[in-house]
């Protein structure tokens, strides 16, 4: 327990595979959101524990760790896995205290996966670990250590996502995103979609969630009234003052 009680931080490991071989390394670094706030450097190291599942057989019950990342250890710990084009998520039901960095063609599998099972009764990969992948992607986008195009290709895959874990964090993720280029010249073309405020967007549709979910009383009535209208004529009235 040293490693957690006695320095200050925690990790994240980054998964790099080799697709040909099936070779999987692992190494960790001392992750920080703002690189330039320390001059300790990266050399802080843990024992992490390493729970992980695949697209072979996805299991996200077991959080028994397959292995420890050794704090001593130089460099990186390497399994073999099946070759192949199937994804790989560490860290299940976030049960250790760091965040995970892929390759790119995992997370583009990973990205692949979700908008595949968007909307479908069944879900591969449940709402925890969706939400925990975009919220270690935009923290990793955030911090440089991922483009933050890969972190808006996995956001896209909400667009049929009713759970409420992803989209909390995919709120807190682009809120931080509006707040930080309100004065950029790129804001306008940020909030513009089919013209409206993308992140107001956003926002209302999370605020309505939330006020339903507590029992707005306002919030409910419009409900009512609109399942009604839609039952009575089979089409949402897309004109409301509330809304």
């Amino acid at each position: 327990m040293d490693t957690w009680i006695l320095q200050a931080g925690y990790p994240v490991v980054t998964v790099d595979r080799n697709y040909e071989s099936g070779l999987t390394s692992f190494s960790q670094e001392r992750f920080l959101l703002y690189k330039h706030t320390t001059k300790m450097g990266n050399s802080s190291r843990w024992w992490v524990p390493i729970t992980y599942t695949s697209q072979y057989n996805p299991d996200f019950t077991n959080t028994r760790p397959s292995f420890w990342l050794n704090p001593t250890e130089e460099q990186p710990y390497s399994m073999l896995q099946s070759p192949g084009e199937k994804w790989i998520i560490v860290n299940i039901q976030e049960t250790g205290y760091y965040r995970v960095n892929y390759d790119a063609r995992n997370w583009k599998l990973l990205t692949d996966q979700l908008r595949s099972q968007a909307g479908a009764k069944e879900q591969v990969i449940p709402p925890s670990a969706r939400s925990q992948l975009l919220d270690d992607a935009f923290n990793l986008a955030r911090s440089g250590l991922l483009p933050y195009s890969t972190a808006l290709d996995l956001c896209l895959t909400l667009r049929n996502d009713t759970d409420y874990l992803p989209w909390a964090s995919t709120y807190r993720a682009l809120s931080f995103l509006d707040e930080m280029l309100t004065n950029s010249p790129i804001y306008e073309e940020f909030k513009k979609s089919n013209e409206k405020k993308e992140i107001q967007s956003l926002n209302r549709d999370y605020a309505l969630r939330m006020s339903c979910h507590w029992g707005d009383e306002k919030c409910i009535d419009e409900a009512k009234k609109r399942f009604s209208q839609w039952k009575e004529s089979f089409e949402t009235d897309s004109d409301s003052n509330y809304w």
